[in-house]
C-alpha cells in the first residue's frame, strides 16, 4: 500500500514542478505527472529497500519508503527537466 501513496506522492510532485515551479513547460502537464508517478514507484519498491530495513507484514504505511519515493521522483523530474532543455526534446 506504501507503494500507492509513493506513486500518489510522485504525482503530486510532477504536478508541482509544472504549476509552482515551471519545470518542462514545453512538455504537457501529464506527462510530467506521469514521469513523476513513475519516479515514486521506482523509489518506493526498488530504491527504498536498498537502503530501508523492510516493512513488517501488514503494515500500511511507511515513512521511509513514502521519503524515498519522493525523492526519486524529484531526481526523475530533474532528470526529464535538464534532458529537454539539453537536446530541446
Amino acid at each position: 500500500m506504501t507503494v500507492v501513496f509513493c506513486m500518489i506522492l510522485g504525482a503530486i510532485v510532477g504536478w508541482l514542478s509544472v504549476a509552482m515551479l515551471h519545470l518542462n513547460e514545453g512538455r504537457a502537464t501529464m506527462t510530467c505527472v506521469v514521469i513523476g508517478a513513475l519516479g515514486g514507484f521506482i523509489g518506493g519498491k526498488m530504491v527504498a529497500p536498498m537502503f530501508f530495513a523492510a516493512a513488517p507484514a501488514g503494515e500500511v504505511f511507511n515513512i521511509s519508503t513514502l521519503f524515498m519515493g519522493f525523492v526519486v521522483a524529484s531526481i526523475c523530474i530533474a532528470i526529464g527537466h535538464w534532458v529537454g532543455k539539453r537536446w530541446d526534446v
